[in-house]
């Protein structure tokens, strides 16, 4: 006889340490038992059937709200006035301003009077940083054409729109230095040129002023901005399509029971207060569930002549496992994708602190340390943004989750007194009321 081998040790022998490909079927092995369960065979076939109408929806929601969004960055940008210069009604009381902020030096006091000459309150920002770009020299139309589409994007924000903003929209805000550097064209442009004739570093003090007055307007532009890098993003697009996905599955079955409760339990009724002679028409459509299935299950019995006692036995057990089956398989499956917006949250936290630690670096390695900021500041919003996404979208839909729970346990409810009535105490045999809504 030969020794019995304990089957861990027969795997161990057996399997292939060195070839990956015995890993990926290890792996299947034991996926395949796990996938052979109700609740994950409930949940494949419900996300497969919701899928397209979530994904449609998720899409419409992310266009509609990025157009929405898009228009107010754009009209923040064209009726942008920066609030420091809306009370001064001249150059003189707009340049006194401008060095009492700091944003200019005392030597600038006669030029940024000549380049602020139309009146600063009633003059849009752009047009007026646009104006001192064409105050240092002579530009031609097309130039100042050119800067004014330059500075218009870059202030925008860049934005980025994958399938015009239905999967979101990327958002790139340069700082200051860089947008003047677009502006001027870089150092070895004309521009710059002019600038570096001066004497006395007054060069040096237009392009600080230039700087701080686009470094005012993109403060300004921040807030909206922000919103539009708020609600878009892989992981916030995910969490509303998870969204959905429960909202479409929750309205699938709330209509069902409202179907069946319009329906399918009047035709009981009728039934139960009908007298031999007169017909009951059945509903128009029957629709798919388990309690019909149960009803027919119950006529059955009643007709092959079985005993009250046992219809009652058998309505007992079947509602049981009724319940059991739609509280783990169908509610079940919608409690899980609930549980998965929080993780998607957390995962977007984790990812935006994670890039915010990389760029920290930059705080001591990079030459603008501003930059670097900024960067960190970014990633770190959208940390926390998908965590406000995520955290948002739960509370609506777990709302939404329970409204529709809570609506079928009561036709339920209504159900199974109708069925008792019908199979059971019409055949002389009475429930207690608590027995009845067990």
């Amino acid at each position: 006889m030969t020794a019995a081998v304990d089957p861990v040790s027969r795997f161990i022998a057996e399997f292939e340490w060195n070839r990956p490909a015995a890993y990926g079927q290890l792996a299947l092995r034991l996926l395949l038992p796990t996938l052979r369960l109700p609740f994950f065979r409930s949940l494949g076939s419900a996300v497969i059937r919701a899928a397209l109408p979530a994904v449609t929806l998720t899409m419409g929601l992310f266009l509609v709200g990025n157009m929405f969004l898009s228009a107010a960055v754009e009209r923040q940008y064209l009726s942008l006035r920066l609030p420091v210069l809306r009370d001064c009604p001249d150059a003189k009381s707009a340049t006194a301003r401008c060095i009492e902020l700091g944003w200019a030096d005392q030597r600038l006091r006669g030029w940024l009077e000549q380049a602020l000459v139309v009146n600063p309150a009633q003059r849009l920002s752009s047009e007026q940083l646009l104006d001192v770009f064409d105050h240092v020299g002579i530009v031609q139309n097309q130039e100042r054409s050119r800067r004014q589409e330059t500075l218009h994007r870059l202030l925008t924000g860049s934005r980025t729109e994958w399938l015009w903003g239905a999967c979101g929209v990327s958002v790139t805000a340069p700082p200051p230095q860089a947008i003047y550097e677009a502006l001027s064209g870089g150092t070895t442009s004309g521009f710059s040129k002019m600038l570096a004739k001066d004497s006395d570093r007054l060069g040096d003090l237009k392009r600080k002023f230039l700087e701080r007055y686009i470094a005012a307007m993109s403060v300004e532009m921040a807030e909206p901005i922000r919103e539009v890098r708020r609600w878009n993003g892989s992981v916030q697009w995910a969490t509303v399509l998870v969204a959905w996905l429960i909202t479409w599955l929750g309205l699938q079955r709330g209509w069902l029971a409202r179907t069946l409760d319009r329906t399918w339990l009047p035709h009981l009724t009728g039934e139960l207060a009908a007298s031999p002679s007169e017909e009951v028409q059945p509903p128009a459509s029957p629709q798919k569930h388990e309690l019909a299935a149960l009803s027919g299950r119950l006529r059955t019995m009643k007709e092959s002549g079985r005993d009250a006692a046992e219809i009652r036995e058998t309505l007992d057990r079947e509602l049981r496992v009724l319940r059991e089956s739609i509280e783990e398989e169908i509610y079940g499956t919608l409690h899980f994708l609930l549980g998965v917006l929080p993780a998607l949250g957390f995962i977007g936290t984790i990812m935006g602190m994670g890039s915010a630690l990389l760029a920290a670096d930059g705080l001591f390695s990079s030459a603008n340390p501003q930059h670097a900021v900024a960067d960190i500041t970014q990633q770190l919003g959208f940390a926390f943004d998908t965590t406000l996404v995520a955290l948002l979208a739960g509370i609506v839909t777990g709302i939404w989750l329970a409204a529709v729970r809570l609506y079928e346990r009561r036709f339920l409810q209504q159900a199974e007194i109708v069925l008792v009535q019908i199979f059971i105490e019409a055949s002389g045999h009475t429930l207690p009321l608590a027995t009845r809504l067990t």
